[in-house]
């Protein structure tokens, strides 16, 4: 179920692009790799928008529930975002004036806050019930740039 749930965030922001919700579309979405630096040669090059979805762990508690339900806790999830624009850093971070063709990270980042937040991802169990609890954000970190 993890995997699933890592699937359908990417799907949402998928969905937002290709629906025209978003002024652009993401040329990458993935899974976020074991090895970064492996996964960008294995590429080629970096194709922006990219977003990369990561399970980061279970919460220490949870409900032990009967074999019907199963375990129920908290998982937390990480979503990474990446723009490149050939001007400057800036750029990159903030966009142009187009923002379809060029989508700065610090947009991608609130897009997809707008897209999860209170997103419950249309994942069921097989009796119909609802998988996930609408998503949460609980923050938004910049990644340390080499």
């Amino acid at each position: 179920m993890i995997g699933a749930v890592e699937n359908a965030l990417i799907a949402a922001l998928a969905a937002a692009g290709e629906a025209g919700t978003l002024r652009y579309a993401y040329r990458t979405l993935d899974s976020y790799p074991d090895d970064f630096d492996a996964y960008l040669k294995e590429k080629g090059q970096l194709r922006t928008p990219a977003a990369w979805a990561v399970f980061l762990g279970l919460s220490q508690g949870g409900d032990n529930l009967d074999d019907q339900t199963g375990w129920t806790g908290m998982a937390s999830f990480a979503l990474v975002v990446a723009a490149q624009n050939l001007r400057n850093e800036t750029a990159t971070r903030h966009g142009g004036l187009d923002v379809a063709a060029e989508p700065g990270s610090y947009q991608l980042a609130v897009d997809a806050t707008r897209i999860l937040s209170r997103n419950n991802l249309e994942l069921h169990l097989p009796d119909g019930s609802g998988l996930v609890r609408p998503i949460e954000i609980k923050g938004m970190r910049l990644v340390a740039r080499d």
